[in-house]
């Protein structure tokens, strides 16, 4: 799915196939073609795209992120992947969504607290910073 948010102050409107059309596009029609394209991408501030494989193969991306996570995890905090082992994670990671709905659509902020919990139940010191430092080794990958 490829979401726009295309005006300035993010009054976009979202389709439920995705779509997201500005409310003021309409004024832009008396403008000539290339003014219009001028405009159109001097409005737009936001475009996302949603790891479905739209524009490129993310699942061995996201595996070999994951393989990066649990070797560094095993390297450096080997207590956590003794508790929560990498075939585990799916469900902490679920119960992280279900636990904090209002971020469950940010996978970031899911695989954050989900290092952080993990982290806090093995008696980590400061399970703020494992989760940070095991999630920038994921996101480097």
């Amino acid at each position: 799915m490829l979401s726009v948010v295309s005006s300035a102050d993010g009054r976009g409107v979202r389709h439920s196939e995705g779509d997201v059309e500005d409310r003021r596009l309409p004024d832009l029609a008396d403008l000539g073609m290339e003014q219009m394209k001028k405009e159109i991408f001097a409005r737009v501030r936001v475009v996302t795209v949603d790891l479905d494989n739209t524009l490129w193969k993310t699942l061995p991306v996201i595996k070999e992120a994951n393989k990066a996570l649990f070797h560094f995890l095993g390297a450096q905090y080997p207590g956590i992947l003794d508790r929560f082992p990498p075939e585990s994670w799916r469900a902490l990671q679920d119960k992280m969504m279900e636990n904090f709905p209002e971020d469950s659509h940010d996978l970031s902020k899911v695989r954050l607290r989900a290092i952080e919990y993990a982290a806090n139940i093995c008696g980590e010191k400061d399970p703020a910073a494992v989760s940070q430092e095991a999630f920038s080794v994921f996101i480097q990958k």
